[in-house]
């Protein structure tokens, strides 16, 4: 007689995070940007014109951290909170974190704008982020 209502295996706002979390963290390991030394004679331009200077997420820093891993680790801090159904006050909690975290690879996004493959999809993965945390906790 008291039989819970079945939940669904996933709500929209659960997909879109674990859409965005999964993105967030492939764009840390693509192109976030090219780093070509300098050349100083037309010798060492011949010697670099043929070589790739392409640079991950990775090997891109702000200060002593790495971007790459500020991503990945934002990224799966949001998807572990979807290990955890909140309620009442909890849900605040939860929007503000994913919210501050999905705004954080937005701005790391932002700042090495450029048209990059790991740029665009940290662009993309922390909409979805974002996304996910106004539908879910909303």
């Amino acid at each position: 007689m008291n039989e819970k209502p079945a939940r669904k295996f996933f709500s929209m706002g659960e997909i879109l995070s674990l859409f965005g979390m999964g993105v967030a963290v492939m764009s840390a390991a693509l192109t976030w940007g090219s780093n070509p030394p300098p050349v100083t004679s037309a010798v060492g331009a011949y010697f670099i014109r043929d070589k790739s200077f392409l640079v991950s997420g990775f090997d891109k820093e702000i200060g002593s951290l790495r971007v790459g891993w500020v991503v990945v680790v934002c990224a799966l801090i949001c998807g572990a909170l979807l290990l955890w159904e909140p309620k009442g006050r909890q849900k605040t909690f939860f929007f503000t974190l994913q919210t501050a975290l999905g705004l954080t690879i937005l701005l790391l996004a932002f700042i090495h704008i450029g048209v990059y493959v790991g740029v665009i999809l940290a662009f993309v993965g922390g909409a979805l982020l974002l996304a996910g945390a106004f539908v879910r906790y909303r």
